[in-house]
Order: C-alpha cells, then sequence, then structure tokens
C-alpha cells in the first residue's frame, strides 16, 4: 500500500481533529454521535479535552454511557486524559449531568481520583450536589467523597447543599456514611467513606519518633514563663512526637464539636486538618516542627510547650507565626488534666514574651475559635482578647465559621507581667473543662 504524502496526512488528521465532531458526540442526534465517535481521533484534546468529555457531557445517560464505554475500547482501555484546562476529569461532567452509572464506570473502570479539585478548589461532589443530583451525590459519598472538603471560597459540598438534596442524603446516610471496617480486603462496591472511626484511628496512631514520654528538666536559661505548677520552655527534638498528639487531639477536640452533624459522617482527616492548619501526614508535621526546633535563622513562627513540674511532662504546646503587626496563635492545645490550671494563659503569655525577645513588631495578638466552641471563647475573653470579626456567610464550611479575637500588645505586657508574677489556683477552686480549650486556624 503507497505511503500517504505529508498533505494528505494533515488533511486526514484535520478531518479527525475537526471540533464540530465533538459537538456532535455532545449535541447531536444518537446516529451522528455514533459516527462522530467512530471518527474523531479519541487521544485529540481541545482545550485540555478529549472526546470522552464531551460524551460524558451528552444529556442522555444511557447514550452517554455507552459512547464513553465505546470511546474507552477505542482506546484500548488504556486511561485517557483526567485533566483539562480547569483541572476537571471526565467524571465532574457526568457528575454535572447526574449520570450515576457513568461515574461508577469512572471510577471504576478509570480510576478516577474521586477528591480531585478543579481550578476552584472543589471536587466532583460539588457539582452533583450545586446541579440538585442526590443520587450521584450518595454514589460519591459512597466512593469516598468528603463532605467537609473546601473550595477556595471556604465552601464545602455541605454547607451549599440546598434543603431538598440534604434531605436526601439524610434518608440514605446508612448507605453512605462510614461503615465498620472488616477485616481483610476491601470489596469493589464497599462504602469507603471516611468519618469518625477513621479519624480516632489517626489520633491515635503514634507518629515513628514518638516513642517514651519524654521528660524535661527545667532550665533557667531556657525557662520563659513558669508559677508553681508549671514552666513554659522551648520546643525540643525530643518533644516532637508528643506534641505531635497533642495537636493531633487538637484536630479531635475541634471535630468533636460537630459530632452529631451529618457531614461528620463523610469527612477526611485531611479536609480536617486543612480547615484547622494542620497536616494530616505524621512526618510532613514533625518535619515541618523539626524545622522550627533546628533553625538557626530568625524563623517566623514560634512553637513553646508547657511542662508539669511534678513530672517533667509536656501537657500542652502553642505554635504562633507573625504576620503583618499580627502575633498569630494558630494553635493552643492543654492536656485535657491540667486545662482550668492557667496552663493556656501561660502558654500565651510564654509566646507573646518569646516573640518580643525575638524583636519581632507587632501591634496585636490574635486567634480564631470556632464559633461553636464557646467556652474557648469564654476562656480566651478572661485573657483581655475580644471579639473583633466572625464569619458570617452561611455558605462557609463550618469549620471555617469562626470568630476572630484580638488583644492589644500593652494588654499582653501587663497580662504578662501580672500573670507570671500570680501563682496557680488551688486545687480546690472550681474549674471548668467540660470543653477542651483550643485556638485554631481556619
Amino acid at each position: 500500500m503507497p505511503k500517504r504524502k505529508p498533505a494528505q496526512k494533515q488533511v486526514l488528521t484535520q478531518k479527525l481533529r475537526d471540533p464540530r465532531l465533538l459537538q456532535q458526540i455532545r449535541d447531536g442526534p444518537w446516529d451522528e454521535a455514533l459516527r462522530a465517535a467512530a471518527t474523531c481521533d479519541p487521544k485529540w484534546r481541545l482545550e485540555g479535552q478529549n472526546s470522552m468529555y464531551y460524551a460524558a457531557a451528552r444529556k442522555d445517560a444511557k447514550e452517554a454511557e455507552q459512547l464513553c464505554q465505546y470511546l474507552f475500547r477505542r482506546l484500548h482501555r488504556a486511561p485517557s486524559s483526567q485533566s483539562d484546562n480547569w483541572s476537571q476529569s471526565p467524571l465532574f461532567y457526568a457528575a454535572s449531568q447526574g449520570h450515576t452509572e457513568l461515574c461508577r464506570f469512572f471510577v471504576n473502570a478509570f480510576k478516577t481520583d474521586i477528591h480531585q479539585a478543579d481550578e476552584k478548589g472543589e471536587t466532583a461532589l460539588f457539582v452533583a450536589i450545586r446541579k440538585g443530583h442526590a443520587d450521584t451525590a450518595s454514589f460519591l459519598l459512597r466512593c469516598g467523597a468528603s463532605l467537609g472538603a473546601r473550595n477556595k471560597r471556604r465552601q464545602s459540598p455541605y454547607s451549599i447543599c440546598s434543603p431538598e438534596v440534604l434531605q436526601v442524603l439524610a434518608s440514605r446516610v446508612e448507605d453512605w456514611k462510614e461503615q465498620p471496617h472488616a477485616s481483610g480486603k476491601r470489596k469493589r462496591d464497599e462504602c469507603r467513606a471516611e468519618g469518625p472511626e477513621t479519624l480516632k484511628a489517626w489520633s491515635c496512631k503514634r507518629a515513628k519518633c514518638h516513642e517514651e514520654e519524654p521528660v524535661v528538666m527545667q532550665k533557667d536559661h531556657e525557662t520563659v514563663t513558669e508559677n508553681d505548677t508549671h514552666f513554659v520552655t522551648n520546643l525540643h527534638a525530643a518533644c516532637l512526637g508528643k506534641v505531635r498528639q497533642l495537636e493531633k487531639s487538637l484536630i479531635v477536640d475541634q471535630a468533636n464539636l460537630f459530632q452529631n452533624e451529618l457531614w461528620c459522617q463523610a469527612c477526611r482527616v485531611k479536609d480536617y486538618c486543612d480547615a484547622l492548619g494542620a497536616f494530616a501526614d505524621d512526618r510532613i508535621a514533625v518535619k515541618v516542627m523539626k524545622q522550627i526546633v533546628t533553625s538557626t535563622m530568625n524563623t517566623r513562627s514560634i512553637v513553646l510547650v508547657a511542662v508539669d513540674k511534678a513530672t517533667g511532662h509536656v501537657v500542652g504546646y502553642c505554635h504562633a507565626d507573625t504576620k503583618k503587626n499580627d502575633l498569630l496563635i494558630a494553635h493552643l492545645k492543654v492536656q485535657f488534666e491540667h486545662q482550668g490550671c492557667g496552663v493556656g494563659r501561660l502558654l500565651v503569655d510564654a509566646t507573646e514574651a518569646k516573640a518580643f525577645q525575638r524583636g519581632w513588631e507587632f501591634d496585636t495578638a490574635s486567634l480564631f475559635v470556632l464559633r461553636e466552641n464557646s467556652v474557648a471563647v469564654r476562656r480566651f475573653t478572661t485573657m483581655d482578647f475580644e471579639i473583633e470579626s466572625e464569619t458570617l456567610d452561611s455558605l462557609v464550611c463550618p469549620l471555617s465559621r469562626c470568630y476572630r479575637m484580638v488583644r492589644t500588645v500593652q494588654k499582653l505586657r501587663d497580662a504578662s507581667r501580672q500573670h507570671i508574677q500570680q501563682t496557680t489556683r488551688t486545687n480546690g477552686e472550681k474549674r471548668d473543662v467540660e470543653t477542651p480549650i483550643n485556638s485554631v486556624v481556619g
């Protein structure tokens, strides 16, 4: 057979890559759509989208599924493009049309990432819920999609959910919520949702650097502040594992504030951590803290630990950063048994003193507290923090609905000076420890 001339090849390529073929696949009559699917180059992409995208966007569910399966065979069952110019996969277009079975095809045959986020930070679950496709949303949740994932506007699939779709999801919660994990390998159709059980297992898993409980000896030249029962000092490498466990318990404390909410039944650990300013991966979290400890440069972050004088054990920590003349208390966590003893105030005052010692310039100290954490708001108010603003947008993810509490530098200096001179309260004094005191950044 004679070889085609370059000009003939170019003409043929142009015919196979005609944008009108893609339009026929999506919008044309069924017979024209079939011919277009058989004619077009299945690997050719227009704005990052090949013919599979246009087939997935076809309105008729059965026709869309048949076209996608046919194109899949034309690709010799090899995965096609999973990301277009908007960072979306064909799954997004199937979810937008409410094609549940086609979504199943993409997840099982294409191994499409259910958590893939587009340029707006939204997953396919966002698209299905926004379009009102409750059946498709239920399927995606069963595949492991998260109701707590946040887009770039801090919205979540749950927060944008219409009452009608929410009612359907609530009625089917037993189908898509996290299931007790049986031993052995997961089956293909088994529910993959992450919920309270996964979060609990994550919090109980210790970082590799965490061995035995470290004992910290008090050294005058390293002590930042102290009272009769506790002292605050710099974070040492030996305490990284313990601080990581405290950080994990901080995340769980915040999650427990919403334990009766529907969205908690399908929310990934990563989404909790992303919203609350932490890392889900132990290795990354410990590495970041270790860099703060070992850095010889004047970093813009501080991590201090509170130590029980009686045992030498770390019982709390504070992580702060400086941004635009503000000392931002990113994380503050005190172990449950030591709450109500003034350890939280001691940590805040020590962090402020350490920041001044480093020569940081700031006019205020601030922190973010979840609106549901009323006890924390009350406690920080006693430390001279005042509510400056709050998140009022009802479409914002519940994990991002916070109060921003602020106190001025002068109040900080006065409070720090007075508190260091005070002794801790007696054991007989009443303590309110019903809800853990935490500060989190959303």
